[in-house]
């Protein structure tokens, strides 16, 4: 998006994909969904914004889909994946290895951070 259109709409667009994942698993829990239910929602918004039906089976890249979904239901997940990815933008200096060392992370800190009682809708 901001290779495209700009700065401007990339950081406008980044902030309503993440309103839009976070505001739908915070009201799938408030209605009441299990944590399955809930990760079946997660998996269900990943899927939606990578093959849109609006956009003809095209869609994004899922990262700010996936920030709106760690925001929800794990948010110092969130904040260690986001650490990560600063730390090797920084060593790195290009912006698509940094995200595939963090996506590399996000299993290692998942494991780390099963045992804590993080989770805010869970």
């Amino acid at each position: 998006m901001a290779r495209a259109l700009g700065l401007k709409y990339f950081f406008i667009v980044l902030a309503v994909d993440c309103f839009k994942a976070y505001f739908y698993l915070v009201l799938a829990a408030d209605l009441g969904a299990s944590p399955s239910l809930l990760m079946l929602c997660a998996f269900l918004l990943m899927i939606g914004n990578g093959h849109s039906i609006f956009l003809n089976g095209s869609g994004g890249k899922g990262v700010a889909t996936m920030v709106g979904i760690l925001l929800a239901i794990h948010p110092l997940l969130l904040i260690g994946l986001f650490a990560t990815w600063l730390i090797a933008l920084w060593y790195l200096r290009d912006v698509g290895i940094a995200s595939v060392v963090t996506s590399f992370a996000l299993p290692w800190y998942a494991l780390m951070l099963s045992g804590m009682h993080g989770f805010l809708l869970v």
